[in-house]
């Protein structure tokens, strides 16, 4: 192999033939990367099994440094060859920048003064594996100082003692690493095995992140503490109970346990008692080994009730049924002790405080402990929710159970009105006196819906993300206007250089980009730039990237109706918009429609195609009111459709069977549409079957949804405005809220298209499931798939909207049948665990509700799926708060069909026989 040309000039000491055991890979000589060094460290094993020494291996690599380092130049400040803090700041935060022993080769041997600081200890982690024992052997500093200020530190996402240690205690053989070397050197006394313990449970007792804090639970099991040393650090074990981590919670469990199984005397029973109660409100393998440990240690009159009491309370509202069977039986023996004929007063009090207990959590205990607790002491006189039924005391708590059931349905009715009066309330159109100071907050995002309304309360108005959209549209509406166009140039004037600023910046999300350019060119500010020969030194201020730089930096977003809108906007050409909303919820009325549409044929202004198109799709005709609609508001939709024919007639007379030569050729064609518009045909007949053909399906080869059915119809025009469903990109939102107000599917088409993570494939953002409770129409299944995929979400935060938003529009908004069909659909994707969350959320908004729903969807599931025992569980236990009629009038016959095909000794088959006993009594 020949040697690679060499022009440098190398320091006294450097070594620059191969040490014994080095393999040399060739490279080529243009390859001037950092690839020589990284080959290098893969032979330090090598080299020191040879006899090779740590100085050797320090001056090869200042070699290898020196020629790698591009054109020999400094990087930073930085000399090749050389470690200063630059270097140690490089090891620190790329985590595929290895070699950072070479920092501490430069301090021994190099004569480097380096800070140790945290960036320091940080680096130090990302040292060579092979080198680290080594080092440890040789280095005093590094075993006295420099290991416990890196125990001390987090570390970063790249480098960490977690990322860059995969060490596992169960392991037979683990690479070499921080973790095997500190326990070899603990073994050969190195380093203080008590010292390295004390450190890292330190750690474990920061505020470190879960995944960083791995690593130190790891090295403690990996370490097998004794009993003795255990006892001596009881304090910090128990102070792991309380850790917000799993993990460092089951260590010191772990430890504990182990503490009192070989040396019971040892153990703290106090201090354990104080702090059980946290880990009871754990997993379920921790909080059986607590009440275990607590249980034998009441048995040894260690412990008394009263120590007890506070882990037992919180293990009887534990999730999992087998942790409230344990806490049933500190119950139960507690209820024995006080009945003993030397039972002390104590014990008698305690025996009353567990049948209170358990009359005071029953309702939360599984249907399965309870069906097991038969004959338990704690059933005083016989007593039991069984064979009380009928009694006065299970009367009293019916009619109070209907009672607070009414009361909850008159609040969700009031609420449901509050909500339907709101969007059905007209807005507030923009005027000459208030164009500024709406044009201003819509700017800066912090309008309002429409301004503050005479007709409803603040507080009564519901959260809308179409909220910005419907202004953006009234501010366009008079910017088109004949006013508008006359005034607003001297009216927007001030806000032009706010414009000018923000669109110099790439942060404005797409809603906010055309608000700006809709002002800047009413404003009269939005002109093409002048060619490179006639620009001068320093450019206007007054203008902006011409339009199509704009279309071209955004032609996915730009669609083609705010095109059409800034080209009149432009050309200072008055316009009467057919599609801005009325209403709150998006609708336009049939005769203002019309009446629009003449005025702009009067005008000889042309009808601007999309714009056309929106408006056909927001006229409030009786057949597209949604079911919630009163009689009231039909018949006014029914009279201003008869108004806005008559006026369509006179339309016809001028434009059709006498158009003059001058005559729009469009206007036949278009007014031939809006017949079939006013008179529903359009959407019962058109556009109701094209949404109701679109299907949401998984992606066979890549997480995400995809639409079906999306292009395959749409040849009309009206039809078109939903072809951009399948490509809709985030943060359109406002837009397809306000496309068809009579149905909220294509805002769920949007969702489910433009919004499906692809990390948690379950996962939708809180503002779009806020943006379909705010939408005024009919849900069809594709809005109940998306809250489908809300029940199975794992934030709390936003499964719990979703069950809230569901409760309200069920039965209101959305059928029960396309509920259930839209949950059908997610079933392959379901996560059947988080379902039960959800349906146990449900249950507490309305219990009957929840059961009436699930009951229909069971059925629709696989026997053999995964979790499906917790959901029969979290049904079972909202059934038995219902009556024994609601129950058998809930529980159909396919359902009872369905919990018999569950048979065996399985979890989910004892739910499934708790459920019908409960139902046949």
């Amino acid at each position: 192999m020949s040697k690679r040309p060499e022009t440098h000039t190398f320091p006294e000491g450097v070594i620059t033939e191969p040490l014994p055991g080095e393999v040399i890979y060739p490279l080529l000589r243009q390859q001037k990367t950092w690839s020589d060094i990284m080959h290098f460290n893969r032979n330090l094993a090598n080299i020191l099994a040879v006899g090779g020494t740590l100085e050797q291996i320090y001056r090869r690599w200042q070699y290898f440094d020196i020629v790698t380092t591009p054109y020999g130049s400094q990087l930073g400040k930085n000399t090749p060859g050389t470690v200063t803090q630059d270097r140690v700041k490089a090891y620190a935060e790329f985590g595929w920048f290895t070699g950072s022993v070479a920092m501490r080769l430069a301090e021994l041997y190099g004569g480097a003064r380096l800070e140790h600081n945290e960036e320091y200890y940080t680096a130090l982690i990302n040292c060579d594996r092979e080198l680290i024992l080594p080092l440890l052997r040789e280095d005093k500093q590094l075993r006295e100082e420099l290991i416990w200020g890196m125990l001390a530190v987090e570390g970063n996402r790249d480098v960490s003692l977690t990322q860059r240690d995969s060490y596992k205690p169960a392991q037979k053989v683990n690479s070499p690493g921080w973790s095997c070397a500190l326990i070899e050197a603990t073994e050969t006394g190195l380093i203080s095995r008590d010292r390295l313990i004390d450190a890292l449970l330190s750690s474990l007792m920061s505020d470190f992140p879960a995944y960083r804090v791995g690593w130190f639970s790891r090295l403690v099991t990996g370490l097998k503490l004794t009993a003795e040393e255990i006892a001596a650090r009881q304090s910090e074990f128990l102070t792991l109970f309380s850790s917000p981590i799993g993990p460092s919670v089951t260590l010191g469990v772990q430890h504990i346990h182990r503490l009192w199984t070989k040396n019971p005397q040892a153990l703290d029973a106090t201090a354990f008692a104080y702090a059980a109660p946290a880990v009871c409100a754990g997993t379920k393998a921790n909080a059986l080994k607590i009440l275990t440990m607590l249980q034998a240690l009441y048995r040894a009159g260690t412990l008394d009730a009263a120590a007890c009491e506070d882990a037992v309370v919180m293990a009887l509202s534990h999730t999992h049924a087998q942790v409230q069977a344990a806490a049933l039986k500190h119950l139960e023996e507690w209820v024995q002790a006080g009945a003993a004929d030397n039972a002390s007063a104590d014990a008698v009090v305690f025996a009353e405080r567990a049948r209170e207990l358990y009359r005071d959590y029953r309702s939360q205990l599984d249907p399965l402990v309870v069906a097991q607790i038969q004959g338990s002491p704690l059933l005083e006189d016989g007593y039991s929710p069984e064979n009380s039924r009928g009694s006065g005391t299970e009367d009293a708590a019916l009619t109070e159970a209907a009672d607070i059931e009414a009361a909850a349905a008159e609040a969700l009715a009031a609420s449901r009105a509050v909500i339907h009066r709101y969007w059905d309330t007209p807005v507030r159109p923009v005027t000459a006196s208030d164009v500024q100071e709406r044009a201003r907050a819509l700017l800066h995002h912090q309008v309002a819906p429409c301004a503050t309304l005479d007709t409803l309360n603040e507080a009564d108005q519901p959260e809308t993300h179409a909220g910005c959209e419907l202004e953006l549209e009234l501010l366009t509406a008079y910017l088109l206007s004949a006013d508008g166009t006359a005034q607003s140039p001297n009216l927007l004037e001030q806000l032009v250089p706010i414009c000018l600023k923000k669109l110099n910046h790439w942060g404005l999300e797409w809603f906010d980009m055309r608000a700006h350019i809709t002002v800047l060119a009413a404003a009269g500010k939005l002109r093409e730039r002048p060619k490179a020969s006639e620009m001068t030194q320093r450019e206007d201020p007054g203008t902006v990237p011409n339009l199509h730089y704009m279309y071209s930096r955004h032609a996915a977003f730009f669609g083609t109706g705010f095109k059409d809108a800034l080209g009149a906007l432009k050309s200072r050409q008055s316009y009467t918009p057919l599609a801005t909303s009325e209403l709150f919820g998006g609708w336009v009325h049939p005769d203002t429609l019309v009446r629009r549409y003449a005025k702009n044929l009067a005008d000889g202004a042309p009808i601007l195609r999309q714009d056309f198109t929106a408006a056909l799709l927001r006229v409030r005709v009786p057949e597209v009111l949604p079911p919630y609609a009163t009689d009231e508001q039909r018949q006014d939709a029914e009279h201003r459709r008869d108004e806005a024919l008559t006026l369509l007639e006179s339309l016809e007379e001028q434009y059709v069977k006498n158009a003059q030569e001058d005559a729009p050729r469009s206007a036949p064609t278009q007014i031939r549409v809006l017949r079939s518009a006013l008179d529903g045909t359009l959407a019962t007949g058109r556009i109701n079957p094209y949404l109701e053909s679109i299907t949401v399906a998984q992606r066979e080869k890549s997480w995400g949804l995809q639409l079906n059915g999306v292009a395959h119809g749409a040849s009309t025009p009206e039809l078109n405005a939903f072809r951009g469903l399948a490509t809709a990109h985030h943060s359109e939102e406002g837009q397809y809220a306000l496309l068809y107000p009579s149905r909220a599917e294509p805002l769920a088409f949007y969702c489910a298209s433009s919004n499906w993570y692809i990390l948690d494939h379950s996962a939708f953002d809180r503002s779009l499931y806020l943006a379909l409770a705010a939408h005024p129409g009919a849900w069809g299944p594709a809005c109940a798939f998306v809250f489908a995929a809300g029940f199975s979400e794992q934030r709390v935060e936003i499964r719990s909207l979703a069950v809230e938003i569901m409760h309200r529009v069920l039965d209101d908004q959305l059928s029960l049948e396309d509920a259930t069909a839209g949950f059908v659909n997610f079933v392959p994707l379901a996560m059947l665990n988080r379902w039960a969350l959800a349906l146990t959320d449900f249950a507490q908004l309305d219990a009957r509700a929840a059961v009436r729903f699930f009951a229909r969807l069971i059925p629709h599931l696989d026997t053999g799926a995964n979790s499906l025992g917790k959901l029969l569980g979290a049904f079972s236990q909202a059934l038995a708060t219902l009556d024994p009629a609601t129950r058998a009038e809930l529980v159909d016959e396919s359902l009872r069909a369905w919990l018999g095909t569950l048979t065996g000794s399985s979890q989910k088959a004892r739910y499934a026989r708790n459920i019908l006993n409960q139902v046949q009594g």
